[in-house]
């Protein structure tokens, strides 16, 4: 939608793919280079968008009702909110819990930690695991209820990967 503006965003897929995975703590900041249609070049250093917008599927449902009325002729199909010409797929990555080492504590147990606890606790953090997990099962819930109430639930479908025992 935007390279019409800033053609300097048009960037490699594979840049794009390795920008998106850069998960503070688990991968390194990613870097590339663009450039416009005169040449100027663009340096980007990116990590994962996820620490700004933690579901794309919203971003994406949200930029193009932004289109749809503001006039933009490619989103007429939308502007009356009909979700029909809607198809969304949402792919996630795995919730945070499922992939760190599984802890599971009482309520008795978690009102005895201090903030060092909640950040970490036998070799995972509890907190960054509750709020990741709780922002994507919100999202999900929230898109799913709008595409419900829009008469429009086979047009969306979260996918969300599940480890298996072998790989945590």
């Amino acid at each position: 939608m935007q390279l019409a503006k800033s053609p300097e965003l048009d960037a490699k897929m594979s840049d794009i793919c390795y920008s998106t995975a850069a998960a503070p703590t688990y991968f390194p900041p990613y870097n590339f280079t663009t450039k416009d249609v005169t040449g100027n070049e663009y340096q980007f250093n990116l990590v994962d968008g996820g620490l700004a917008a933690a579901s794309p599927a919203l971003v994406a449902l949200s930029a193009a009702m932004r289109h749809a009325a503001e006039g933009d002729p490619t989103y007429r199909s939308i502007r009356s909110l009909n979700f029909k010409n809607i198809l969304m797929i949402s792919l996630g990555t795995g919730d945070t819990a499922d992939f760190d080492t599984p802890v599971s504590n009482t309520a008795e147990e978690a009102a005895k930690w201090g903030v060092i606890d909640w950040l970490f606790h036998n070799n995972s953090s509890p907190l960054i695991q509750g709020v990741n997990s709780a922002s994507s099962y919100m999202d999900d819930y929230y898109l799913t209820t709008v595409f419900q109430a829009l008469d429009s639930e086979k047009n969306y479908l979260r996918i969300q990967v599940r480890p298996s025992p072998s790989t945590t």
